[in-house]
């Protein structure tokens, strides 16, 4: 999954939503993975009747700029890149949520962009 994602605010962060097997219950309700982008970090969470923080990557995430964020899933394996680097910011194994499920685009407390969603 990719996409290009530009934050317009602080305090809150914005990103992708992946896995997600029910869209339509609320923040509490939501059942899937989030990987969000803040002006200071890269996070990877998981909503699952509330959210638990899996992993974060402490890096400077400019504002008002576009940056590429990928999200790839082998199995329980996942790992997110941000603009483009080499080695991925977040490597991690979950198998909390194994299923296939729908792809979107999460803001908390802030105004951001979104475009070139790509699912593969």
């Amino acid at each position: 999954v990719e996409a290009e994602v530009m934050l317009k605010g602080e305090p809150g962060n914005a990103g992708l939503i992946f896995r997600v097997l029910r869209p339509f219950e609320g923040v509490n309700g939501l059942v899937g993975y989030y990987v969000g982008l803040s002006s200071t970090q890269v996070t990877l969470g998981r909503h699952q009747d509330d959210y638990a923080q899996i992993a974060a990557s402490d890096r400077p995430i400019a504002l008002d700029q576009w940056h590429h964020l990928r999200v790839e899933l082998t199995g329980s394996r996942i790992k997110v890149w941000v603009d483009r680097e080499e080695s991925p910011a977040i490597d991690v194994e979950d198998g909390s949520i194994s299923e296939a499920g729908q792809v979107g685009f999460r803001t908390y407390q802030m105004r951001a962009g979104f475009r070139n969603l790509k699912v593969t």
